[in-house]
């Protein structure tokens, strides 16, 4: 069995189950260990093809699995998160891809899947949300579009929620591939 050490924020789950029991947002922010966390029989197979890929790679992982709108979260927790992660995030969205794509095939039909290790993404969306906040204030304020680098679909996809609920500015995606790139405008 998968262990996994640690808190899981009470407000992050829908609904997981352990050990048969269900438990609801109230009851497991209070759960400090348990073993593998599944929704259902994919939730299972999810967190078993994560361990095994990272297993089979040499690298001793714990692993967590839920469900939150619709969308299966996979928390690795490993001491080898720099070679994990890669530069910029480049290796854990290779690792996302390569789980997404044994889940698609396993299942026969597309399954949101995130993978995250050790909580990288998570600091990386709240940097990528800070970011464009300060960007929206200085285009509200000059008044001129911006434009971005490229950056990946994940992140541009924060940008856009992050400005989407600012006045006055609008956001939209160019380019292809690894070039696409994202510029903020102002409207009135």
């Amino acid at each position: 069995m998968v262990k996994y050490v640690g808190k899981i924020p009470a407000w992050k789950i829908d609904r997981a189950v352990k050990d048969d029991v269900t438990y609801t947002k109230e009851t497991l922010g209070q759960i400090e260990t348990g073993y593998i966390w599944k929704e259902n029989k994919r939730m299972k197979n999810i967190t078993t093809k994560q361990f095994q890929i990272l297993t089979d790679m040499q690298f001793e992982v714990e692993t967590v699995s839920y469900v939150q709108d619709g969308r299966i979260y996979c928390n690795i927790n490993t001491s080898n998160n720099s070679i994990l992660i890669g530069k910029a995030g480049v290796i854990l969205r290779a690792i996302n891809l390569i789980i997404k794509n044994a889940v698609s095939t396993t299942f026969k039909k597309r399954l949101e899947v995130s993978v995250d290790i050790n909580g990288y993404k998570e600091e990386r969306y709240k940097k990528v949300a800070s970011m464009a906040r300060r960007f929206g204030k200085t285009v509200l304020r000059t008044k001129a579009d911006l434009k971005l680098d490229p950056m990946p679909a994940d992140e541009r996809k924060v940008m856009h929620q992050e400005i989407a609920k600012m006045d006055h500015l609008k956001t939209e995606s160019k380019g292809e591939g690894k070039n696409r790139y994202m510029t903020i405008s102002y409207v009135d």
